[in-house]
């Protein structure tokens, strides 16, 4: 691959979806029954609500399962199918919530926030990877929308669909329908962000460097603002602007030394270091997540273009043992590629300086949607 991190970016940038999903399920959220006046004990369905806003998913489970299955008013069974439908789905337990949310609609379709229970539950087959039929379910939805921030909530999520399935370009006309329709949308930042990655995914750099910078400089989330950071500099990268590049990514380790990407950001410099033949400078980029990051999952493969760039300065036993290292420093580092470079290091030093078998950036690391 050419980037150091991999499909990682596809999925460590769109930890904001996370967030996204909570305030969205807030606009369709039909919001809590009243109590009668005076001074009762709180109902188990009150509890439940108090316990899950409390995060005490187990407590809450609990009561509700007791409403469902005791009462014998079919709106209070309705309602508590759907908040256990909200538990589980906050326990990312997705499968059970859509079901716990269908079973709620059967029971009492006329309820008021019908709406807000059938977007709960295509939003849950996004995150079970039914794409398809979430996208028709929200589609649906816009047929009964009335207000723009919803209209945009729904596009979000279809827009979201079709980038996991790899439709950029559709997935990037949602993005704009947003940007278009309502231009104070909440979301616009990473609206725009996330724009800016299904032109990054078509290999348009030049669109997605103008958007990533724009979200650098207009953002107030300083989230977005890192990430885009980091963008830019990967974006200048495969631009081959890699001077540009290095200085983006020094930025990004200086403002943010401790942040969850500075591994992937000295990774980055070492590849700018190396396509600018500072061969010295690459390798000791290299060689320090080897030292200092051993457990990290990119360690294995700076040890290899340490190993590179050792073999490249004519170092062949260093770069042996580098190759060594990155081969048994690491219990789930995939073995051929070290075994061949263990072979390659002395007897066909050309080769592995032109960047053969890996021409590229590597590595082919692709690490699950959290």
């Amino acid at each position: 691959m050419d980037e150091p991190y991999g499909l990682t970016r596809l999925t460590l940038h769109r930890h904001f979806l996370v967030l996204a999903a909570v305030l969205c399920l807030l606009t369709f959220h039909p919001g809590p029954i009243l109590a009668s006046g005076g001074i009762t004990p709180p109902s188990p369905t009150d509890e439940g609500r108090a316990l899950l806003k409390s995060r005490a998913y187990n407590l809450a489970m609990e009561r509700f399962r007791e409403v469902e299955e005791k009462s014998g008013n079919y709106i209070e069974r309705a309602q508590a199918l759907r908040l256990i439908g909200e538990t589980q789905f906050h326990e990312k337990d997705y499968a059970s919530a859509y079901q716990a949310y269908q079973q709620s609609l059967r029971l009492n379709p006329l309820t008021t926030g019908v709406l807000g229970l059938e977007f709960r539950s295509a939003v849950a087959l996004v995150y079970l990877k039914s794409y398809t039929s979430a996208v028709s379910k929200f589609q649906a939805l816009e047929k009964r929308a009335t207000e723009p921030d919803t209209f945009s909530d729904l596009y979000f999520w279809e827009a979201e669909c079709y980038f996991q399935m790899g439709r950029y370009e559709e997935a990037g006309k949602q993005y704009q329908k947003i940007l278009e329709e309502n231009p104070h949308y909440r979301w616009a930042d990473l609206i725009q962000y996330l724009k800016a990655w299904c032109f990054y995914q078509q290999k348009d750099y030049e669109k997605a460097l103008s958007l990533f910078q724009d979200v650098l400089a207009g953002a107030k989330n300083e989230t977005l603002q890192r990430l885009a950071l980091f963008q830019v500099a990967e974006t200048l990268f495969r631009l081959q602007r890699y001077s540009d590049a290095l200085s983006r990514y020094q930025e990004f380790s200086k403002k943010y030394p401790e942040d969850l990407l500075k591994v992937p950001s000295l990774y980055g410099q070492g590849w700018c270091q190396e396509k600018l033949a500072h061969h010295p400078e690459a390798a000791y980029l290299f060689e320090k997540i080897v030292t200092d990051y051993p457990t990290h999952a990119l360690a294995p493969w700076a040890a290899v273009r340490e190993g590179v760039e050792e073999d490249a300065e004519g170092n062949r036993e260093e770069a042996r043992k580098v190759f060594q290292k990155g081969l048994f420093g690491r219990g789930q580092v995939p073995r051929r590629p070290f075994t061949v470079r263990l072979g390659l290091a002395g007897l066909f030093g050309p080769q592995i300086r032109r960047g053969l078998p890996f021409h590229g950036r590597d590595p082919p690391y692709t690490p699950k949607r959290p």
